[in-house]
């Protein structure tokens, strides 16, 4: 049985509205001939056209949805997107039913939010691969998931920067915000939808000054303090630090906390190697030289293990000799190597939150920082084992 609205007529002229449940529209029908009255139309309740219900309030005519189809191919033509044309007549309509009505419709069209990540081109690696990434993903699925809104995934390479191809595939898909996962600060492209005000929430990453930008960020700042802190405790006066030059933001942000607190710590040197791809070596010898480094200050898990293979493969105890901090990992599992630990799961989740306030407030401005946590594996020694100064 389903529900059915109709409208019919005494045959003194009067109007009825009501409801009744039936198999079928005959039936209905049927039941308002025994009534003594004739039917003067029939819709079934869970059917939601264009302007489902219009039948049944006389305050929207056929001239009044005529104007509103003009006026809204008016506006597609003139590349509005679908989404915002209906939010401008909904806000233009005189009529209250009709606003009510276009809301309605408005609320029903809405839901897509795009995740947009770089391409395999630009990573160097199938995206999948990237832990970061999948665990990110997770958390903006639980985020989405009791919502109405559903995810687009869309890559991000080159052409598609280059050719503005962004803009007409966000339009075109009637996309209602945007996540953005490993934008940099060269990338000045992002600053057209910005200010054509769609909502974009970042993640991880920010392509420019914080100020400026809604974001989601690890707290890679408090992070890399944890880690130097760690090591100063423990005696270190000279440091190596290696450094990643792919990711311009977290290598700023951790750069920019360690001249801090090197500014603090005016008795502690810091020596610097780029590790500008997987085939770089860590420059072993440095650590058999008067006054070498006593420690490695890794940018992420990856190189601290490398770091660990490389002065194992030399001789030299990790440790006892050299310790090793890493400063950014996703690591879930029990490893070997001492690491502040970032909860890309739920940067994931909070940032999709946060995407979604914002669609509903476009001119909030909704900034998060998601703290770490702290691994202590086997390439730091125990407090107890740490001499004193």
């Amino acid at each position: 049985m389903e529900q059915f609205k109709y409208k019919a007529r005494k045959r003194d002229g009067a109007v009825v509205y009501g409801t009744v449940n039936a198999p079928n529209e005959a039936a209905v029908a049927a039941f308002i001939r025994k009534q003594d009255m004739y039917v003067a139309g029939i819709e079934a309740s869970k059917k939601k056209g264009l302007f489902s219900g219009v039948l049944f309030e006389e305050s929207i005519n056929l001239y009044d949805i005529s104007i509103f189809a003009r006026q809204f191919a008016t506006l597609l033509g003139a590349g509005v997107p679908l989404l915002t044309g209906l939010e401008i007549l909904t806000q233009q309509s005189a009529k209250e039913r009709l606003r009510t009505v276009l809301g309605q419709i408005t609320t029903s069209v809405r839901g897509i939010i795009g995740l947009l990540v770089p391409s395999h081109t630009r990573m160097n690696m199938h995206i999948f691969e990237d832990g970061h990434l999948t665990r990110l993903i997770s958390g903006v699925e639980a985020g989405i998931e009791n919502s109405d809104f559903r995810l687009l995934l869309i890559f991000n390479d080159k052409r598609f920067m280059d050719d503005r191809e962004y803009m007409s595939l966000i339009q075109s898909q009637n996309i209602d915000g945007l996540l953005v996962w490993g934008a940099q600060p060269s990338e000045t492209f992002w600053q057209e939808p910005v200010e054509a005000g769609l909502p974009i929430v970042f993640a991880v990453t920010v392509p420019g000054p914080l100020e400026q930008y809604n974001y989601t960020i690890n707290a890679t700042r408090a992070g890399t303090r944890k880690a130097l802190e760690l090591l100063a405790s423990h005696g270190h006066r000279r440091i190596l630090q290696l450094h990643e030059t792919r990711n311009a933001f977290l290598e700023r942000q951790m750069d920019a906390e360690i001249a801090e607190f090197l500014r603090e710590r005016p008795g502690i040197t810091i020596d610097v190697q780029d590790i500008r791809s997987s085939g770089d070596e860590i420059a072993v010898p440095l650590f058999r030289r008067p006054g070498a480094p006593t420690a490695v200050l890794a940018y992420n898990y990856s190189m601290g293990v490398e770091a660990y293979g490389r002065l194992a493969e030399a001789g030299i105890r990790v440790p006892d000799e050299i310790e090793i901090v890493s400063c950014y990992s996703y690591q879930s599992r029990k490893s070997w190597v001492s690491t502040v630990v970032v909860d890309d799961y739920e940067i994931g989740r909070t940032a999709v939150k946060n995407l979604q306030k914002l669609i509903e407030s476009p001119d909030r401005r909704l900034q998060a920082e998601i703290p770490f946590s702290f691994f202590f594996g086997q390439t730091t020694r125990n407090a107890a084992d740490v001499p004193t100064p």
